[in-house]
């Protein structure tokens, strides 16, 4: 099935034949260092009412525990085809996505799901995709760049991972998209994790895959805006992804500031034209970098100094792991 002609096609399908009405799905999932959360994640993929086609799990040099376990996992008869792709050093969710779903296509998928290593799915979320898609076929035309699913911790619907974006001459705004929309069928919006989403391949492969060199954060923020220069994105609430909230250690994990900042700024660059991005550059380094934040936003001599090695590494297109920034290493003035 050509998924650009559009979702017409999946008119005449029986409820139950995802197969024949999706085509081939695969699954990624980047792993590092969580083994006992992976462990959950893949009973998950096991128990599935219809599974995917293939499940790729891209191991991110975790320690050998995960290596050892995986090699084992991966000869276990299932009903699915299980790929394991251990690299040889640690690319950060970005490079591990990119990998997985650089995989996926040479493996002839027609949608990739993408989920992260504490991400859950419910049983039936194909069933739901396969549901919502064929809802939508009957209200809209034009072609579909990604779905994605309702994203749920312990404290309700994670509104965060869902998210519109308004875009002006000089502004960059997002807003998540609030719980009250969650009770329709579907809804569009214009960016997405990748925590429990389902991606078009021809989509992908038309705008290009993850940029690996984001290393964390932000990575799917631009794909989504680049995914939507091919077609509409879609929430269908009624597809479940249970999330765990990862609690980070303050200095210890200070670094995350860095991409986080880095990133953001980056994917303004590459998406929505210099005059913006220089615009919400210059708010940028006035909110967080100069000696006016340090009294009026109370920004302390660490905060300025990453956010001013985020904003200058942006601002020269320096993407990828910094030797400076490292995971897990404590950052000081």
């Amino acid at each position: 099935m050509d998924s650009k002609l559009g979702i017409d096609q999946l008119n005449g399908h029986s409820d139950g034949d995802i197969c024949l009405a999706m085509g081939k799905i695969g699954a990624v999932i980047v792993t590092y260092n969580r083994l006992n959360d992976l462990k959950l994640v893949l009973q998950a993929y096991d128990d599935m009412i219809t599974p995917p086609s293939f499940l790729v799990v891209v191991d991110n040099a975790s320690a050998s525990d995960t290596a050892g376990f995986l090699a084992s996992w991966a000869k276990e008869p299932s009903k699915f085809k299980k790929i394991v792709k251990r690299m040889s050093r640690n690319l950060g969710g970005a490079g591990g996505f990119k990998a997985g779903i650089d995989i996926s296509l040479s493996e002839g998928a027609q949608w990739i799901f993408v989920a992260d290593d504490d991400a859950v799915p419910e049983t039936n979320i194909f069933e739901a995709f396969s549901d919502g898609l064929r809802e939508i076929s009957c209200d809209k035309s034009g072609s579909i760049a990604a779905l994605c699913s309702t994203v749920l911790t312990a404290n309700g619907i994670d509104t965060a991972h869902r998210r519109r974006v308004k875009v002006g001459l000089f502004s960059f705004k997002e807003e998540a998209v609030q719980p009250s929309e969650y009770k329709n069928r579907y809804f569009e919006l214009d960016e997405l994790s990748y925590v429990g989403s389902l991606l078009n391949a021809d989509a992908v492969r038309t705008v290009g895959s993850t940029c690996g060199e984001f290393f964390i954060f932000h990575d799917d923020t631009d794909h989504s805006l680049r995914l939507e220069k091919y077609g509409a994105i879609y929430c269908i609430p009624g597809a479940i992804t249970n999330h765990k909230v990862t609690i980070y250690d303050g200095p210890n994990d200070s670094w995350r500031a860095y991409y986080d900042a880095r990133n953001r700024l980056a994917m303004i660059r590459r998406n929505c034209g210099s005059s913006c991005f220089y615009a919400q550059f210059i708010f940028y380094w006035i909110k967080r970098c100069s000696i006016l934040a340090s009294f009026v936003k109370h920004r302390s001599d660490l905060e300025r100094a990453i956010a001013k090695r985020a904003a200058s590494d942006a601002l020269h297109d320096k993407l990828g792991l910094c030797a400076d920034f490292t995971p897990g290493q404590t950052i000081r003035p």
